[in-house]
């Protein structure tokens, strides 16, 4: 790393430089697997580039149109939601769908959805992501994404110790420093951010930060977390 990047380079980047980042990350690994929670549709998939380029893994969505048009599109697809080891004992809960048929807002609590949005509600199977990565022989999966509208730290309440785990990247919405505390209890930095998604690597991993960076972290994910969960707040009750 230069002095210059030591020193300023950024690490809230636009969301529209996040596959070229991501291709980079994993410029080298062949073959790798990967995790999607929260896939969406195949065209919108984060891992879709990876399935193209030979990975394998998982894509996850409760949608069954979802679901439909991942497994059309070449993906290997579980349909359902993953949650927190208590939440799954239920085996299944009500899921609120808004945004359309592919429900691009869509959550097990409603609260957690814009209230002027129509929603409906369908009933999906849950299940944990440790019994997820286990039943579909993904220990040693190497990259894991998820975007579940609010319950990221339900989802990562079983995440299991993943030798070759090298980025979880997550949707964070930044209302509290709740994930980033968990994450970093289970051995993970946050080293970047792509938009509304977080970069985690294992604390062991090397990855460079310059100092402008880590204050563009902190300032947004810690300092401006309580001025968020108040606007947050305040658009939900209007």
């Amino acid at each position: 790393m230069s002095m210059y990047s030591s020193l300023f380079k950024p690490s809230l980047i636009h969301d529209s430089n996040e596959q070229v980042l991501l291709k980079r990350f994993f410029e080298g690994v062949s073959g790798g697997k990967f995790l999607d929670i929260g896939a969406n549709r195949a065209e919108s998939a984060i891992s879709f580039p990876f399935l193209k380029l030979g990975w394998s893994g998982l894509a996850v969505d409760p949608i069954p149109k979802n679901y439909e048009d991942l497994i059309a599109n070449g993906f290997k697809s579980f349909c359902g939601a993953v949650t927190s080891e208590e939440m799954a004992k239920s085996g299944f809960l009500d899921l609120h769908v808004a945004g359309g048929d592919d429900g691009r807002k869509s959550s097990l609590d409603r609260d957690k959805i814009d209230p002027n949005l129509t929603t409906r509600i369908i009933r999906v199977p849950l299940i944990t992501l440790h019994d997820l990565l286990r039943q579909y022989d993904l220990m040693d999966v190497d990259f894991i994404s998820i975007d579940v509208e609010g319950h990221e730290v339900e989802v990562i309440d079983t995440l299991p110790n993943l030798e070759n785990l090298k980025l979880l990247l997550i949707e964070d919405w930044g209302l509290d420093t709740k994930l980033y505390k968990v994450l970093s209890q289970k051995g993970f930095k946050r080293v970047l951010r792509t938009g509304y998604n977080s970069w985690y690597v294992p604390k062991a991993d090397y990855f460079p930060i310059s100092l402008y960076g880590r204050w563009q972290l902190f300032y947004k994910m810690n300092l401006r977390a309580p001025i968020r969960k108040w606007k947050y707040k305040r658009r939900s009750s209007e």
